[in-house]
């Protein structure tokens, strides 16, 4: 029998790859992945849902913070600089913050560092407010009454007195985005007392000046910001929970907004999430459809800050978060939601709605958590198990060297094994074939174009695509 040409080799080598993730083995089981991860949080505890190749998930991973505290929200983002992002959750029983610090793989602290609160932590919200490069924390004390406080990170592992500022009359929320395209992050805060948003104006060093108040409707809850008409500016989205609505605020590039439409979404809609679900460019919603419903409804954006007509999907009962990602990265995006469930916990769950592209869901998947959840009160979704490496070093010693190469064409030719394929995949197209081994050698040797990122330096693949890295 005549030897194999190179392409039939290459085509068996990705029939393989795709049968066995048809058959739901993980490329890189035990170690970093692209798949999008989870975390929940219940009555005292997190739960860390790491990702799987078909979209589910691995068995979750509980991490104890406190008898009855209550996460009532929950944050992901790199809070030390060093790739891997920490979990934060506002406990409002606590009443403190929790940080669990990330150590790899997706594995946590399992005692979290707990900062201290005022009385009742609502809402939490990462980000760099002062420009250092640093997330800062942000969190909603809606009995203080009604402050907004800032941890700022000291960039050791700490985080030093927090400035307060004072909303008041129930400030519930808050979300960060740049209203005025200065490239720091401004703060929007709903105020469910006075019925309105506050708009914190940052000066790029962490100094906020407050706005004029912007009527809200009827007890706001929750908001979200993304550009909802296409013209570059910040808009927001917020719920009203006794309205049963979500309102429309257009950003006008200043810090200015002003109320552009009005729909009904549910009985007492709480959380809200802006994604492209059909993909055609502009920002659609989904809004949990809150107390005494079993369903999230979904309003297609028509590109101009108004939407089509109320979609409702179905869910486990009382959704309260909600959130989004392409789990199962067939290039549509998902929606996860958090099932709060208090008249049975083990009707908690977490519902995976699996996009189609079109705006609509191609299948419905449920999660049970482990025993011992009492319900589910919120959910993020992040890459918490991803594996720095250097984009062309398939050696694993950060160098790169004709080994490198070399090792690509042994694994293509089943001879070796790769132990980061991320690595070897230099042009960062999802598939490891022969031309990133020309293309690593072309720059050696030819001065040819470098390894996508992350390269020269290690990091972390901004592409999500089945590929991994064992530890």
């Amino acid at each position: 029998m005549s030897r194999p040409k190179l392409c039939d080799r290459l085509r068996v080598r990705r029939m393989t790859l795709a049968l066995a993730l048809l058959a739901g083995f993980a490329v890189a089981a035990g170690g970093g992945d692209d798949f999008p991860d989870v975390v929940c949080t219940d009555l005292d505890s997190i739960w860390v849902y790491l990702g799987d190749p078909a979209g589910g998930f691995q068995v979750p991973e509980q991490y104890f913070i406190g008898d009855a505290v209550e996460p009532w929200s929950v944050a992901v983002g790199d809070l030390n600089g060093d790739g891997l992002p920490e979990i934060v959750s506002a406990n409002r029983f606590g009443p403190h913050i929790a940080v669990f610090w990330n150590q790899g793989e997706g594995i946590f602290d399992t005692i979290p560092m707990l900062i201290d609160t005022p009385e009742r932590p609502y809402d939490v919200d990462l980000g760099d407010l002062n420009g250092d490069e640093s997330l800062d924390i942000v969190v909603t004390c809606n009995y203080d009454p009604g402050a907004v406080y800032i941890f700022w990170n000291d960039e050791e592992g700490g985080f030093l007195n927090p400035t307060r500022l004072f909303p008041g009359e129930e400030a519930f929320n808050t979300v960060l985005v740049d209203l005025d395209g200065w490239a720091s992050l401004d703060l929007v805060v709903v105020r469910n007392g006075a019925e309105d948003l506050l708009v914190y104006m940052n000066d790029g060093g962490g100094d906020f000046e407050p706005r004029s108040p912007v009527p809200a409707g009827t007890d706001p809850k929750a908001i979200r910001a993304a550009d909802f008409n296409g013209d570059g500016f910040a808009d927001v989205a917020v719920t009203n929970d006794a309205g049963g609505t979500i309102r429309i605020f257009l950003g006008d590039g200043s810090g200015g907004l002003a109320e552009k439409a009005s729909y009904a979404a549910g009985v007492q809609p709480r959380e809200l999430v802006a994604v492209d679900l059909d993909l055609d460019g502009a920002q659609d919603l989904m809004v949990v459809g809150g107390r005494n419903s079993d369903y999230v409804c979904r309003f297609l954006g028509r590109g101009d800050g108004t939407f089509y007509g109320r979609l409702d999907s179905t869910t486990g009962p009382r959704p309260n978060s909600i959130d989004a990602a392409d789990f199962d990265l067939d290039g549509f995006p998902d929606v996860a939601v958090a099932n709060w469930s208090l008249d049975d916990p083990s009707l908690a769950t977490m519902t995976i709605l699996y996009g189609d592209g079109l705006g609509g869901f191609s299948r419905h998947s449920d999660f049970v958590p482990a025993g011992g959840f009492d319900k589910l009160t919120a959910l993020a979704v992040g890459q918490l198990n991803q594996t720095a490496f250097v984009r062309g070093d398939t050696s694993g010693d950060r160098i790169l060297q004709i080994t490198d190469p070399v090792l690509v064409l042994r694994y293509l030719f089943d001879v070796s094994e790769i132990s980061c394929l991320d690595s070897g995949d230099a042009d960062d197209n999802t598939v490891l074939e022969v031309t990133d081994a020309i293309r690593i050698l072309m720059w050696l040797f030819l001065d040819g174009p470098a390894p996508r990122s992350p390269f020269p330096d290690a990091g972390f693949d901004p592409t999500p695509d089945l590929l991994g890295c064992d530890s």
